[in-house]
């Protein structure tokens, strides 16, 4: 069974993202848990200094051998069908465990960016950071119930 992760820079403080974070993580436990794992924001006078602090407390939090994807603005844009093609393809490789990266308000470290296998974009748009949280659970939700055989609306 493929084990989900979402590696993420600082805690959710805003009341509602909170509640639908939860929503989504209780939507998405039946079918595996999806485990949320927080590191600290860098405390760095520069943007690059956070950077590379947060960049190695996510590292450090990277379970070995994961597949890792960075969610960013210059990733590939691609649709939920294909975002559900992928995962199965790494889960029919026998690949454990997938995380997905979400960097803190600075964005995530040049370096350690490159050294993902995919960066994905989750959209053209830019959000908050704290907001992809939940955006990107629902698209979890989304594709373990493609998994399951849920009729997809857009089919």
């Amino acid at each position: 069974m493929l084990r989900l992760s979402v590696l993420a820079v600082g805690k959710l403080t805003d009341p509602a993202l909170v509640d639908l974070t939860q929503r989504y993580l209780q939507r998405l436990q039946p079918h595996g848990t999806v485990k949320i794992i927080e590191v600290p924001h860098g405390k760095a006078a520069t943007a690059s200094a956070n950077q590379l602090a947060e960049a190695q407390a996510l590292q450090a939090k990277t379970p070995p051998g994961a597949v890792v994807v960075m969610l960013d603005e210059r990733g590939q844009n691609v649709t939920t069908r294909t975002l559900a093609d992928k995962l199965a393809t790494w889960r029919d490789q026998g690949v454990r465990d997938v995380v997905f990266v979400i960097g803190g308000a600075d964005g995530l470290d040049p370096t350690y960016r490159a050294s993902a296998p995919w960066v994905w974009q989750l959209s053209a748009l830019t959000f908050a950071h704290q907001w992809v949280r939940p955006l990107l659970l629902e698209q979890l939700y989304r594709v373990v119930t493609l998994w399951s055989g849920h009729p997809y609306h857009r089919d």
